[in-house]
């Protein structure tokens, strides 16, 4: 998957920003930890510090 994401992002000159949580995944959060605390701390949290880091205003998903 991830060969696939960076061979497109190459071929399309794409400027891809990747980011995660590496306190959260230090600590061993998953979905055992309950569903909403993991997809919290995976996704959102290092979602929220990516677009802080890079000085994004918004994001755009469709």
């Amino acid at each position: 998957m991830y060969e696939f994401r960076d061979r497109i992002a190459e071929e399309w000159g794409l400027d891809l920003v990747i980011a995660k949580s590496e306190e959260a995944m230090k600590t061993g959060m998953g979905p055992g930890k309950g569903k909403l605390e993991c997809c919290t701390a995976l996704k959102t949290e290092a979602l929220m510090k990516c677009l802080g880091k890079h000085g994004f205003d918004a994001l755009y998903y469709q």
